[in-house]
Protein backbone atom coordinates (compact mmCIF):
# COMPACT_ATOMS: atom_id res chain seq x y z
CA UNK A 1 0.00 0.00 0.00
CA UNK A 2 1.43 3.40 -0.58
CA UNK A 3 1.81 5.88 1.49
CA UNK A 4 0.50 9.03 -0.03
CA UNK A 5 1.53 11.44 2.61
CA UNK A 6 5.27 10.86 1.39
CA UNK A 7 4.93 13.00 -1.80
CA UNK A 8 6.09 16.38 -1.36
CA UNK A 9 3.55 19.44 -1.72
CA UNK A 10 4.51 20.92 -5.81
CA UNK A 11 5.13 24.52 -5.41
CA UNK A 12 5.58 26.90 -8.43
CA UNK A 13 6.86 30.39 -7.18
CA UNK A 14 5.61 33.50 -9.56
CA UNK A 15 6.78 37.04 -8.82
CA UNK A 16 8.77 39.47 -11.35
CA UNK A 17 11.88 40.08 -9.20
CA UNK A 18 14.70 37.33 -9.30
CA UNK A 19 15.85 37.94 -5.79
CA UNK A 20 12.53 37.54 -4.10
CA UNK A 21 12.11 33.99 -6.11
CA UNK A 22 15.41 33.25 -4.86
CA UNK A 23 14.69 33.96 -1.31
CA UNK A 24 11.72 32.14 -1.44
CA UNK A 25 13.05 29.14 -2.80
CA UNK A 26 15.99 29.23 -0.90
CA UNK A 27 14.04 29.52 2.49
CA UNK A 28 11.89 26.16 0.86
CA UNK A 29 15.08 24.25 -0.40
CA UNK A 30 14.98 22.61 3.32
CA UNK A 31 11.05 22.20 4.06
CA UNK A 32 10.14 19.21 4.81
CA UNK A 33 7.61 17.81 2.05
CA UNK A 34 7.94 20.92 -0.06
CA UNK A 35 9.10 20.83 -2.96
CA UNK A 36 9.84 24.17 -5.88
CA UNK A 37 9.44 22.55 -8.81
CA UNK A 38 9.80 25.46 -11.41
CA UNK A 39 9.75 29.65 -11.04
CA UNK A 40 7.73 32.50 -13.22
CA UNK A 41 8.83 36.36 -14.14
CA UNK A 42 5.24 37.01 -14.54
CA UNK A 43 1.91 36.51 -14.86
CA UNK A 44 1.72 34.58 -18.55
CA UNK A 45 4.59 32.28 -17.41
CA UNK A 46 2.84 31.81 -14.04
CA UNK A 47 -0.13 30.52 -15.84
CA UNK A 48 2.23 28.27 -18.54
CA UNK A 49 3.90 26.47 -15.00
CA UNK A 50 0.79 25.88 -13.71
CA UNK A 51 -0.90 23.94 -16.73
CA UNK A 52 2.63 22.31 -17.36
CA UNK A 53 3.83 21.29 -14.01
CA UNK A 54 0.44 21.05 -12.03
CA UNK A 55 1.61 22.20 -8.79
CA UNK A 56 -0.15 21.89 -5.57
CA UNK A 57 0.11 25.75 -4.78
CA UNK A 58 1.04 28.60 -6.96
CA UNK A 59 2.90 31.58 -5.13
CA UNK A 60 1.13 34.38 -7.34
CA UNK A 61 2.83 38.10 -7.11
CA UNK A 62 -0.15 40.38 -7.38
CA UNK A 63 1.63 43.24 -9.78
CA UNK A 64 3.67 41.62 -11.92
CA UNK A 65 4.65 42.16 -16.18
CA UNK A 66 2.61 40.84 -18.93
CA UNK A 67 -0.39 39.56 -17.09
CA UNK A 68 -0.92 41.01 -13.68
CA UNK A 69 -1.62 38.13 -10.34
CA UNK A 70 -5.49 38.79 -10.96
CA UNK A 71 -5.60 38.20 -14.66
CA UNK A 72 -3.58 35.31 -14.08
CA UNK A 73 -5.17 33.50 -11.39
CA UNK A 74 -8.58 33.86 -12.92
CA UNK A 75 -6.63 31.90 -16.12
CA UNK A 76 -4.89 29.82 -13.34
CA UNK A 77 -8.45 28.51 -12.27
CA UNK A 78 -9.68 28.10 -15.87
CA UNK A 79 -6.66 25.43 -17.01
CA UNK A 80 -5.68 24.10 -13.79
CA UNK A 81 -8.39 24.34 -11.11
CA UNK A 82 -6.87 21.91 -8.70
CA UNK A 83 -3.90 24.32 -8.22
CA UNK A 84 -4.10 26.88 -5.13
CA UNK A 85 -3.19 29.79 -5.51
CA UNK A 86 -1.65 32.19 -2.58
CA UNK A 87 -1.75 36.16 -3.50
CA UNK A 88 1.65 37.72 -2.19
CA UNK A 89 1.98 41.10 -2.09
CA UNK A 90 5.02 43.55 -1.43
CA UNK A 91 2.82 46.57 -0.31
CA UNK A 92 1.56 47.27 3.47
CA UNK A 93 -1.51 48.20 1.64
CA UNK A 94 -2.36 47.10 -1.93
CA UNK A 95 -6.20 47.44 -3.18
CA UNK A 96 -5.75 44.57 -5.52
CA UNK A 97 -5.94 41.93 -2.56
CA UNK A 98 -9.28 41.68 -2.62
CA UNK A 99 -9.54 41.24 -6.25
CA UNK A 100 -7.05 38.45 -6.13
CA UNK A 101 -9.21 36.24 -2.93
CA UNK A 102 -12.02 36.93 -5.69
CA UNK A 103 -10.97 35.67 -8.67
CA UNK A 104 -9.66 32.66 -6.80
CA UNK A 105 -6.88 32.63 -4.29
CA UNK A 106 -7.12 30.89 -1.29
CA UNK A 107 -5.27 33.81 0.70
CA UNK A 108 -2.34 36.20 0.72
CA UNK A 109 0.89 36.22 1.95
CA UNK A 110 2.22 39.99 2.76
CA UNK A 111 6.10 39.59 1.61
CA UNK A 112 7.10 41.14 5.10
CA UNK A 113 5.75 37.69 6.41
CA UNK A 114 7.45 35.09 3.93
CA UNK A 115 10.61 34.73 6.43
CA UNK A 116 8.12 33.41 9.24
CA UNK A 117 5.14 32.23 7.70
CA UNK A 118 5.72 30.47 3.92
CA UNK A 119 5.74 26.85 4.81
CA UNK A 120 2.78 26.95 7.16
CA UNK A 121 1.06 28.74 4.33
CA UNK A 122 1.95 26.57 1.78
CA UNK A 123 0.57 23.74 3.76
CA UNK A 124 -2.48 25.28 4.83
CA UNK A 125 -2.93 26.63 1.08
CA UNK A 126 -2.04 22.60 0.22
CA UNK A 127 -4.68 20.90 2.26
CA UNK A 128 -7.39 23.65 0.57
CA UNK A 129 -7.70 25.62 3.50
CA UNK A 130 -9.04 29.42 2.69
CA UNK A 131 -7.07 31.69 5.08
CA UNK A 132 -8.76 35.03 4.55
CA UNK A 133 -12.64 36.14 4.61
CA UNK A 134 -14.28 36.94 1.53
CA UNK A 135 -14.15 40.66 -0.27
CA UNK A 136 -15.97 42.47 1.92
CA UNK A 137 -13.54 41.73 5.17
CA UNK A 138 -10.21 41.78 3.42
CA UNK A 139 -11.58 45.21 1.61
CA UNK A 140 -12.26 46.54 5.31
CA UNK A 141 -8.72 45.09 6.20
CA UNK A 142 -7.30 47.27 3.70
CA UNK A 143 -9.49 50.34 4.52
CA UNK A 144 -8.25 49.94 8.27
CA UNK A 145 -4.67 49.92 6.98
CA UNK A 146 -5.47 52.62 4.37
CA UNK A 147 -6.55 55.05 7.46
CA UNK A 148 -3.97 57.44 9.48
CA UNK A 149 -2.08 58.15 6.66
CA UNK A 150 1.29 59.41 7.28
CA UNK A 151 1.81 58.71 11.15
CA UNK A 152 0.68 55.25 10.59
CA UNK A 153 2.74 54.96 7.90
CA UNK A 154 5.97 55.89 9.99
CA UNK A 155 5.10 53.78 12.43
CA UNK A 156 4.91 50.82 10.31
CA UNK A 157 8.21 51.38 8.48
CA UNK A 158 9.44 51.67 11.88
CA UNK A 159 8.12 48.40 12.56
CA UNK A 160 9.31 46.75 9.61
CA UNK A 161 12.87 48.17 9.89
CA UNK A 162 13.05 46.84 13.24
CA UNK A 163 13.03 43.49 12.32
CA UNK A 164 16.15 43.81 10.75
CA UNK A 165 19.20 42.36 12.24
CA UNK A 166 21.89 44.88 13.12
CA UNK A 167 23.76 43.66 9.69
CA UNK A 168 20.99 43.86 7.69
CA UNK A 169 20.64 47.09 9.40
CA UNK A 170 23.90 48.06 8.03
CA UNK A 171 23.48 46.84 4.69
CA UNK A 172 19.92 48.10 4.12
CA UNK A 173 21.58 51.71 4.73
CA UNK A 174 23.86 51.39 2.22
CA UNK A 175 21.42 50.18 -0.35
CA UNK A 176 19.31 53.39 0.88
CA UNK A 177 22.30 55.47 -0.51
CA UNK A 178 22.51 53.18 -3.99
CA UNK A 179 25.47 51.40 -3.27
CA UNK A 180 26.01 48.21 -5.59
CA UNK A 181 26.64 44.81 -3.77
CA UNK A 182 30.13 44.94 -4.74
CA UNK A 183 30.93 48.42 -3.01
CA UNK A 184 28.74 47.67 0.31
CA UNK A 185 30.75 44.22 0.49
CA UNK A 186 34.41 46.27 0.27
CA UNK A 187 32.77 48.46 2.65
CA UNK A 188 31.94 46.26 5.11
CA UNK A 189 34.52 43.91 4.59
CA UNK A 190 32.00 41.07 3.55
CA UNK A 191 31.73 38.86 0.64
CA UNK A 192 29.50 39.67 -2.12
CA UNK A 193 27.59 36.66 -1.59
CA UNK A 194 27.09 37.44 1.56
CA UNK A 195 25.92 41.04 0.98
CA UNK A 196 23.08 39.55 -1.40
CA UNK A 197 22.12 37.13 1.26
CA UNK A 198 21.27 39.66 3.69
CA UNK A 199 19.73 42.09 0.63
CA UNK A 200 17.20 38.97 0.42
CA UNK A 201 16.83 39.11 3.99
CA UNK A 202 15.83 42.53 4.23
CA UNK A 203 13.94 43.18 1.27
CA UNK A 204 11.25 40.04 2.47
CA UNK A 205 11.61 41.73 6.53
CA UNK A 206 10.96 45.15 4.73
CA UNK A 207 8.40 43.56 2.19
CA UNK A 208 10.17 45.42 -0.58
CA UNK A 209 10.05 43.98 -4.59
CA UNK A 210 12.84 45.59 -5.24
CA UNK A 211 15.79 48.58 -4.00
CA UNK A 212 13.52 51.35 -4.81
CA UNK A 213 10.38 50.19 -2.63
CA UNK A 214 13.18 49.39 0.36
CA UNK A 215 14.77 52.86 0.56
CA UNK A 216 11.25 54.62 0.54
CA UNK A 217 10.42 52.18 3.16
CA UNK A 218 14.03 52.78 5.02
CA UNK A 219 13.58 56.54 4.93
CA UNK A 220 9.86 56.53 5.95
CA UNK A 221 11.02 55.19 8.79
CA UNK A 222 13.43 57.58 9.31
CA UNK A 223 16.69 55.93 8.21
CA UNK A 224 16.95 57.80 4.86
CA UNK A 225 20.57 58.29 3.30
CA UNK A 226 19.71 62.17 4.62
CA UNK A 227 20.78 60.99 7.90
CA UNK A 228 24.14 60.09 7.04
CA UNK A 229 26.13 63.25 7.08
CA UNK A 230 29.49 63.54 4.64
CA UNK A 231 27.46 61.18 1.83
Amino acid sequence: MTDQTARPIRVVIADDEVMVRGFIADKLAHADGIEVVAEAGNGREAVEAARAYAPDVLLMDVRMPELDGIRATREVARVAPDVRVVAMTGLAVDEYVGSMVEAGALGFLPKVRVADEIEQTIRIAAAGESFVGPRAEVTRMIAESASGAANDEQTAARRLYERLSPRESEVAQQLALGLKLPEIADLLDISVTTVRSHQGEVLAKLGANNRTIAAQIIAKAGFGPDLFPGR
